[in-house]
């Protein structure tokens, strides 16, 4: 059968309702197949992704060219963790359908891309600049720093007109900050994001301001001098998670102050005397420190002692240091932009053309920033412009869009839960209705919401996953692992969702609720044996988080014994129904001595997902740890719309598309429903 007979056949099987009466001789496997789909679909639609796969699978057992089935087999088995399977099943379909469906060959070659570890993003490629004109209302003269906020908000900093300028992912701007009316900025040089909470060095004020994200102001501290605490022209600043330090490049010198703006101390090295620092960046318990006019960047570990220095024949003026990834990224005033990799130990140059192919020269920038996603912002404080520069790999690729799961609870309001990442798997927050389009059978929908999922994000959803092993009865670790609970659990609060799995002879959920007694009781009893598959109650657990709304994660609680936990499914099938799910796997181990074969396997299972390797007696991370998964914002959408359908048109398929458009690169995911019958 030709694929165009197959397409006719296909589409008359799923709309038309009333078919078996108007054309008798179809065969009857035609009926099952269509009926074994929409069952699938009904469980895929739930989340269900092991009961939907075994539907599909029957459909095409009965009618073996039925594309669309297939298409969603692959679906299920991507949400499912099955990534090679997934790759088959797209694969095949692309090839035998004649490369009918371009969505489909695109899909796999995201998948491809991300099983190869996103390797190849290939070089950075000008997207596009602005300045003054952009914001003519604002004043925007002398670009000196950017920052990206956890919504994709873009925040400029200015010098020559003392201003901020918040602007929207597509660059429309919303706000300006200036500082009170009365103590306006003077001349900013540098900034930083902490979480919700942003740092300005004000180089012409000698003072350090601090503000929330719509510009108040929370405190300032410094003021002009060469004493503890005091200022000429602090030119960059940085904040750890315990402490705020500031280089003071006037007094050649960096200060160290706690959280509330508080001296501490002074760094001072004989053998790293500064003489002007200026931008300063942290990464992994040390600072990086640009000092612009000995050509150096000069390493301080948080205490203020001297480890390390980095030359190079290509730095001149370094002004402006930031991390990506395991490379340092230095803007010189001279040079333009350089990177450093950390582990190759290597310097490579920003060289790249504009889009009328002409070779970009640098005048004289101050910063370069990276976003999650990989983009490169650049403030170049000589032409007065802001520059953007992206991957080769985002330019030229589809976005990674995917429809998880459609909601019809309430038809004909419709629910479309949809993730959006780039090609280098990172997620997309921040998209506005303006740039995302649903078609619902090729017919275009107004009135689309797009931040359903903002309602949420105050709630945690969370999995304890513990190992029922006969090292975690002992009495006085039981005694450790109930305090060590304590801790990670004081912070919860009443809209969250907490339940327990333990993992013994088979895996049992044994507690839901928010009783912090009652979850310690919980996961400190149960039955000890030999065995316990922690791999399947870590699957699970991410089986029920799936149609959870919210930040999501699991914690798994675990010996560190050098026994097999992970017996029905590999760890990498659990890695990768996490990642495409986007659910985070923290790993607690009470691990004794030397490290062993799983510790790697629960170290690379956490890093891989997002999630942490924390051993028990880590005090500092235990405690933080709800607070940082609270912190990490469920990224998918929900796209709300009322449906123009009628309950007359029950049991009838209807397909859904998803087009967005952002920053230049476009993607497309497709999803679809049966219409419910009338409610009674």
């Amino acid at each position: 059968m030709s694929p165009k007979v197959q397409y006719l056949v296909i589409a008359f099987l799923l709309f038309s309702p009333a078919f078996s009466q108007n054309l008798p001789s179809l065969r009857i496997k035609e009926e099952e197949a269509r009926d074994s789909f929409r069952r699938g679909i009904t469980f895929y639609n739930a989340g269900q992704y092991a009961a939907a796969r075994e539907f599909f699978y029957k459909s095409l057992n009965k009618v073996s060219y039925f594309h669309l089935a297939r298409r969603y087999l692959g679906d299920a088995n991507y949400y499912s963790g099955e990534w090679n399977s997934a790759l088959e099943q797209w694969e095949f379909l692309d090839r035998v359908s004649e490369g009918a469906y371009p969505l489909i060959r695109m899909r796999s070659d995201l998948l491809r891309f991300k099983l190869n570890g996103f390797k190849n993003v290939g070089p950075y490629i000008h997207y596009r600049s602005f300045g003054k004109l952009d914001f003519p209302e604002m004043g925007a003269e002398r670009p000196v720093d950017t920052a990206v906020d956890s919504a994709s908000n873009l925040y400029f900093l200015f010098s020559g007109s003392a201003n901020l300028i918040v602007a929207n992912p597509g660059t429309t701007a919303f706000r300006q900050i200036r500082g009170r009316l009365f103590d306006r900025f003077k001349g900013p040089v540098s900034m930083t994001l902490a979480g919700e909470t942003i740092y300005i060095a004000d180089y012409s004020d000698d003072r350090i301001r601090v503000m929330d994200l719509a510009g108040s102001e929370l405190f300032t501290f410094g003021g002009t001098g060469s004493g503890p605490g005091q200022f000429r022209g602090p030119a960059g600043v940085v904040v750890s998670s315990t402490a705020i330090f500031v280089t003071d490049s006037g007094n050649k010198r960096v200060q160290k102050f706690d959280l509330t703006g508080k001296y501490l101390l002074t760094f001072q090295a004989d053998e790293a005397a500064l003489s002007f620092p200026a931008g300063i960046a942290l990464d992994q318990g040390l600072l990086y420190i640009a000092d612009r006019n000995s050509s150096r960047i000069l390493v301080f570990d948080e205490d203020g002692n001297y480890q390390d220095q980095i030359e190079s024949n290509l730095m001149s003026k370094p002004r402006g240091v930031s991390f990506a990834e395991k490379r340092l990224i230095v803007a010189d005033e001279e040079s333009g932009v350089l990177f450093y990799d950390l582990v190759e130990k290597s310097w490579n140059k920003l060289e790249v053309r504009t889009k009328d192919d002409q070779a970009l020269s640098w005048t004289r920038p101050f910063s370069a920033r990276t976003d999650a996603n990989g983009v490169l912002y650049v403030a170049e404080f000589g032409s007065g412009r802001i520059h953007v520069f992206m991957p080769e790999a985002l330019r030229i690729s589809n976005l990674d869009c995917r429809v998880e799961r459609v909601d019809t609870s309430s038809f004909p309001d419709v629910a479309i839960f949809v993730q959006m990442r780039n090609r280098l798997g990172s997620q997309m927050p921040g998209l506005t209705r303006n740039e995302i389009k649903i078609y619902e059978n090729d017919r275009f929908i107004r009135g689309t919401s797009t931040n359903s999922m903002d309602n949420y994000q105050s709630r945690v959803n969370l999995m304890f996953v513990k190992e029922n092993d006969a090292t975690l009865a002992e009495p006085e670790q039981k005694e450790i692992l109930g305090s060590l609970l304590g801790r990670i659990l004081a912070p919860i609060r009443i809209s969250d969702r907490i339940a327990v799995i333990r993992v013994g002879e088979t895996v049992r959920s044994v507690y839901e609720g928010l009783q912090r007694r009652e979850i310690i009781k919980s996961i400190t009893d149960g039955e000890v044996v030999e065995r316990p598959d922690v791999g399947k109650g870590i699957v699970e657990s991410l089986s029920r988080l799936v149609t959870a709304m919210g930040p999501r994660a699991v914690i798994v609680l675990v010996s560190g014994a050098e026994k097999q936990p992970f017996l029905q499914y590999p760890s990498e099938r659990i890695e990768f129904f996490a990642r495409a799910q986007g659910i985070p796997i923290h790993i607690i181990s009470f691990e004794m001595g030397q490290s062993n074969d799983n510790t790697e396997t629960y170290k690379s299972l956490a890093a891989a997902t997002g999630g942490e390797y924390i051993r028990a007696y880590d005090d500092t991370a235990i405690r933080d740890l709800y607070s940082r998964i609270r912190a990490r914002r469920d990224e998918r959408y929900i796209l709300t719309y009322h449906s123009n359908l009628t309950p007359d048109l029950a049991d009838r398929y209807i397909e859904l598309r998803v087009d967005v458009a952002h920053q230049g690169m476009t993607g497309s995911a497709e999803g679809g429903y049966f219409v419910p019958p009338r409610a009674e």
